[in-house]
């Protein structure tokens, strides 16, 4: 007979406890479970309930969807680079521990880390994520102390500035915080003893059983004459007859029958006598505490995967609701770790400051949202315009609007972000490239049609009878070249002044041009990194790339400027043609000497490949120039293709990035051989192995990728080249 007292039971799966010991299936009563101390109940319920469980991974998948940081100055970026290096080796990913402190919030109520220095706190080395449950306040006087009792005595951790308890949904004078599943353990419990009662109900009630009749005369017959007349024996040869009868029956198989003497008679089944009434009472129960579950867990129907009806606009304010508290927990983590990765360049002597970020991806119904009423501005600024013009009212008020209207958009633009150069008129470099449309398309419905609907006129520059100025055959790129691309470059970074001029180390002198030693800066061949030798910065492969992204962005302007005085008649269309092929042999050449390791790094085989280049780009420079000149496109066309020749520049910077590893590889992010052609912000990330040199092509998180792009990430993950003499 079963024991009453477990006849309700729970299983989940527990780890190992110990370092022999395997999963296994563990198994509570309903009273032990309610008896458990909270932080074991905690950890326990999200194994046994399917709702909380799903409800817990959904917390910490929505609340970790990506992240990045940003640190002031730039120069201490390499810092916090290492130290999350660091963490990334012990633990494998930076993610485990963001999990850790969102599951410490959902179950615990608090974040409780602590950032570990090394023997001489010079270096931060890990963050410990530890329980909530474990943290204990002492008061003293109207302050809550943080501390802990170890090993029998009182230890505080108030003054340890890297040992932070943040609390989440603490009361008034509670230096505690409550837990997301505070309201949600009674009825776990008592869900689960509604599916354990049914359970026993439907055992014992609820499905027909097998019906044998057995006819007493004529077993009597049939019974041996030794037992007829006593009544113990004949009352045991009853009952051995029916167990043969039932454990007969009970081991057919499928393909087998069932013969039998005429003794017995097999009947319909009978039983099942459950009515569905009662299924219907539990049906709802469960809903009822489905929904009660839902609520405690902060979860949502829709989140729980519920077949209830919810109406559109229900559902929306739902997710709504569900994305504020996620964004609002992600605001006090991330000021969190922005301290504590402060503390990490305290600790090594840096002066600055770090900002930690989560980002998460719009809901669609936002986004219709908000570009509904970005329609609806604009159709207020188009009604403005209208009665500026009937002088309904003054050019003051209508460029007010205006100012207040791009304030609003750049303020709010999604998708967008921002990364400090100092030195550029104290403006936040912002890639946009998702938001420009840029095609070479002559016919394209976008850059050919006005504002008003209307197909754009095309336009005739100044200098359109006269030919153009033919493509210079003997074309070569010089040190003077260089030079003029390392002005263009310092121009708009200053802070990397004489980087391209960089010293170089771990190579022979090259064959190319004459050195030239200015400033401080040495670029290590052996480990394809920059270093200022006074200021001891070192510029990570990252920084590059996003001065790779930064030059692009920041140069952009000036093609289009130089565009516009073509457009409105301040210089000739011959004038441009020159101006332009100036821009694009610094930009180019700025790029390739970038990622080359400055113009010192670079042998003749560089300057024949950067020649190439350049020399490519001159020739489709030309085909544009006579489409300008003959009058074949609208001023938005002009100006959206004289800008490609800059993005085209990411090509070059890709080329001397294999260079430096002295590799070829078999395509170059904006060569031309994507579907987004010279807009690809892809990179190559390249690795050197004992035999081998590994390529990874890799996409860029915040931009949109083409077919080509997508197919080339998976495909070569990685590109090898053996090196091996073997």
């Amino acid at each position: 007979m079963q024991d009453p007292i477990r006849s309700q039971t729970l299983y989940h799966v527990a780890p190992p406890e110990r370092t022999r010991s395997v999963f296994q299936l563990k198994n509570w009563t309903e009273e032990e479970l309610l008896h458990l101390p909270v932080d074991q109940f905690m950890k326990v319920v999200t194994s046994i309930s399917p709702e909380v469980n799903k409800a817990y991974k959904d917390f910490l998948r929505n609340c970790n969807e990506s992240w990045y940081y940003q640190v002031e100055p730039e120069s201490a970026t390499p810092v916090i680079d290492d130290f999350i290096a660091r963490l990334e080796t012990k633990h494998h990913d930076f993610d485990v521990i963001l999990d850790r402190i969102f599951a410490g919030i959902y179950k615990g109520g608090a974040i409780f880390i602590e950032l570990e220095l090394n023997a001489s706190a010079d270096m931060a080395m890990d963050i410990a994520v530890m329980d909530p449950y474990v943290a204990r306040f002492h008061r003293v006087g109207n302050d809550w102390m943080l501390g802990q009792w170890q090993n029998g005595k009182w230890v505080s951790l108030q003054e340890d500035p890297t040992v932070m308890y943040v609390p989440f949904n603490a009361g008034p004078n509670e230096p505690f915080g409550k837990s997301m599943l505070e309201s949600a353990p009674l009825d776990v419990v008592r869900m689960l003893g509604v599916m354990n009662d049914f359970r026993r109900v439907l055992e014992s009630q609820g499905w027909a059983r097998a019906d044998f009749e057995i006819n007493s005369e004529k077993l009597k017959d049939f019974m041996p004459p030794e037992v007829i007349g006593d009544v113990e024996a004949e009352d045991e040869f009853i009952r051995d007859f029916i167990d043969g009868v039932n454990k007969m029956y009970s081991n057919l198989k499928p393909n087998e029958g069932y013969g039998h003497l005429d003794i017995v008679k097999v009947n319909m089944p009978v039983g099942g006598q459950m009515q569905s009434s009662f299924f219907g009472l539990v049906d709802g129960l469960m809903r009822l505490y489905d929904r009660r579950v839902g609520r405690a867990t902060g979860s949502t129907p829709i989140k729980q995967h519920s077949n209830e009806n919810v109406a559109e606009t229900h559902a929306r304010e739902q997710r709504k609701d569900y994305r504020i508290d996620i964004s609002s927990i992600q605001s006090t983590v991330a000021g969190t770790l922005s301290t504590e990765l402060g503390y990490v360049l305290r600790a090594e002597g840096v002066k600055g400051k770090v900002m930690f970020y989560f980002e998460n991806t719009p809901d669609p119904e936002d986004v219709k949202a908000m570009e509904e009423a970005e329609g609806v501005k604009i159709e207020n600024l188009k009604k403005l315009k209208e009665l500026r013009d009937m002088d309904g009212i003054d050019d003051e008020v209508y460029e007010d609007a205006v100012n207040k209207y791009k304030a609003e958009k750049n303020k709010h633009s999604s998708g967008m972000r921002s990364f400090e150069v100092s030195g550029y008129q104290g403006s936040p470099v912002t890639s946009s490239r998702e938001l420009a449309h840029l095609c070479w398309d002559l016919d394209c419905p976008q850059c050919g049609i006005d504002p008003e609907g209307e197909r754009a006129a095309t336009i005739s520059p100044d200098g359109s009878e006269d030919p153009l100025p033919v493509v210079p055959s003997d074309f070569e790129v010089t040190a003077v070249f260089l030079e003029s691309a390392i002005e263009s470059f310092e121009d708009v970074l200053p802070d990397y002044k004489n980087m391209l001029n960089a010293r170089v180390t771990g190579m022979t002198q090259t064959d190319a041009i004459d050195t030239v030693k200015k400033g401080d800066w040495v670029w290590n061949q052996l480990t394809k990194r920059y270093r200022n030798s006074k200021t001891k910065k070192t510029v990570s492969a990252n920084t590059v790339l996003q001065l790779r992204d930064d030059l692009i962005d920041l140069k952009r302007d000036t093609f289009s400027d130089l565009t516009d005085n073509l457009i409105n008649s301040r210089i000739t269309v011959q004038e441009w043609v020159h101006e332009m092929r100036k821009r694009i042999r610094d930009a180019h050449s700025a790029q390739y000497m970038l990622a080359r390791g400055g113009r010192n790094a670079m042998f003749q085989t560089d300057l024949d490949v950067l020649t190439e280049i350049i020399n490519d780009q001159f020739g489709y420079l030309q085909q544009f120039g006579e489409e300008v000149r003959a009058g074949r496109l609208s001023a938005k066309q002009i100006t959206a293709r004289s800008e490609l020749y800059v993005e085209a520049s990411t090509n070059a910077h890709e080329q001397a990035k294999a260079a430096s590893f002295d590799i070829t590889l078999p395509q170059y992010p904006g060569d031309g051989n994507q579907d987004c052609n010279v807009r690809c912000r892809c990179r190559w990330e390249i690795e050197e192995k004992k035999d081998a040199i590994e390529a990874f092509w890799l996409l860029n998180v915040a931009a949109q990728h083409c077919d080509t792009c997508l197919s080339n990430a998976a495909r070569w993950a990685p590109y090898t080249i053996v090196t091996s003499d073997q």
